[in-house]
């Protein structure tokens, strides 16, 4: 296949780690940890919601505890 012809779905993730929006923080921080991942899709029903971080765990998690004022 030429290579202006290669498609990203030759090289993509097809079976895709996520998390649930009903999942806790602290439920996802479990499966960053376990899974050495720095971000996941947020899905629902098949549909892609939002994407969450290591970063944006770490700062609720802080929030949860009240040591942390996001500006």
């Amino acid at each position: 296949m030429p290579m202006s012809r290669t498609t990203v779905s030759k090289y993509m993730t097809k079976n895709v780690d996520y998390i649930s929006p009903n999942e806790t923080i602290f439920d996802a921080a479990e499966k960053f940890l376990r899974l050495k991942r720095k971000r996941f899709p947020v899905m629902l029903s098949n549909r892609i919601l939002g994407i969450i971080s290591r970063v944006d765990i770490i700062a609720a998690a802080l929030k949860i505890r009240g040591n942390f004022h996001i500006q």
